[in-house]
């Protein structure tokens, strides 16, 4: 399929949390996050920290005001996951090709990201970006995730980000098809809702129709690891102190009460997520 936006990537998972230094040190005892970039950024009045689980990215946001869009959403909502970020091959053609089809930008610093209303891609906020972070291990020649695998978790790679979508999923698989070359590899229903799954440059996304009792908030709801084996998630959990939840069948999930208001799921896999 088509990929006007010229997506390449995840780029990373945004998180909005309370306490820098609290959610650096709570990642990686958890998950053995490899931190590689920390900057202050005065347009967000924030500091950013990038990391990486595997070869999953994720950015941590630390509003220093809760009178700045992230403190006031941090405010609103709570911490834990809150937005997506793509790379893309070129700004331009990505801004162009979002503005042609109607899509409304919210924020944008030209030449290095800018973000579309959450109303125009089915509640999920979304930024796009050409940049590739320095330091970002995954951009080394010769780096392989294989060490989350032999960890304690063992971590296969991302098995999926689930994302609660406002609209059915299959109209946002549609959208996600016309702009990312998303094509769709599973669908079905699970716990009352409705899903379909696409890929998006080789990273799946599970998109969650609004429940029944209408709430159609939208937002990320879980990052998915692939594990090697769920019973070794169970050790790891009575080690860590941070007891797990069965999730589904072959998914076990750390609660977002226990996660600094981000839920994270296990799957169990065959290994094949590993890059």
């Amino acid at each position: 399929m088509s990929n006007p936006v010229g997506v390449t990537r995840l780029g990373h998972v945004n998180i909005v949390v309370p306490d820098h230094n609290a959610a650096v040190c709570h990642w990686r005892r958890l998950f053995d996050t490899e931190f590689f970039l920390c900057m202050y950024v005065p347009e967000v009045t924030a500091v950013n920290t990038l990391g990486v689980i595997g070869d999953t990215c994720i950015e941590l946001f630390a509003p220093w005001t809760t009178e700045s869009m992230l403190g006031r959403a941090l405010v609103r909502r709570g911490p834990g996951l809150f937005a997506i970020e793509f790379t893309v091959e070129c700004y331009d053609r990505a801004e162009q090709a979002i503005r042609a089809r109607g899509l409304r930008v919210t924020q944008a610093d030209p030449q290095r990201y800018f973000w579309v209303h959450p109303a125009d891609l089915g509640g999920i906020s979304v930024e796009f970006s050409p940049a590739l972070f320095k330091g970002d291990p995954r951009d080394e020649p010769g780096w392989s995730a294989g060490r989350w695998a032999s960890g304690p978790l063992g971590i296969t790679g991302l098995r999926s980000l689930s994302l609660n979508v406002t609209e059915p999923a299959a109209a946002v698989a549609r959208r996600f098809g016309e702009l990312f070359g998303a094509r769709v590899i599973a669908d079905g229903s699970a716990g009352g809702r409705d899903f379909v799954e696409v890929q998006v440059a080789g990273d799946t996304f599970r998109l969650l129709s609004p429940c029944g009792d209408g709430n159609t908030r939208g937002g990320v709801a879980s990052i998915d690891f692939g594990v090697a084996d769920l019973a070794g998630v169970h050790r790891w959990a009575r080690g860590a102190g941070v007891p797990v939840v069965v999730a589904g069948e072959g998914r076990l999930a750390l609660p977002e009460q226990l996660n600094l208001g981000c839920r994270v799921e296990f799957v169990q896999s065959s290994g094949e997520e590993t890059r």
